[in-house]
């Protein structure tokens, strides 16, 4: 089932989800390893995928969060998602908090990146629909 999403409740959670990224052109698939939440029952779907359309890639971000403090600051490292993608292209990312606003959305969590679990945001700017496909 296609369920489209703009500025409202998106229809499901990808919260405790671990997803892939696949890009292609100006729209991000976000590949689900096992379905996505519902409000209600059955809670998760056999299998999922979230399509953003009408990316902008010069306001998508990637930032890698260091566990490590120097001299009191937290430190990281920002990169542009598609210089991300180029550099980590297997990554997966478990999903523990996602951010919806003005043509911009936020996926939180953890990935493992160069045998390390590091906190990682990534940061999406799309001016087209986000489609959420559930099922085969």
């Amino acid at each position: 089932m296609r369920t489209g999403y703009k500025f409202a409740e998106p229809p499901y959670s990808l919260h405790d989800c671990p997803v892939r990224f696949l890009a292609a052109g100006n729209k991000l698939t976000l590949e689900t390893e096992y379905g996505m939440k519902l409000p209600e029952p059955p809670y998760v779907t056999d299998s999922g995928r979230v399509e953003l359309h009408g990316l902008d890639w010069d306001f998508c971000w990637a930032y890698i969060l260091s566990e490590a403090w120097s001299n009191g600051r937290f430190e990281g490292e920002k990169l542009q998602l598609a210089d991300f993608f180029a550099r980590c292209p297997d990554v997966r990312l478990e999903v523990i908090d996602e951010h919806y606003g003005y043509n911009k959305v936020r996926y939180c969590g953890f990935a493992d990146l160069d045998g390390e679990m590091r906190e990682l945001a990534v940061e999406i700017y799309c001016d087209g629909p986000i489609v959420y496909i559930a099922g085969k």
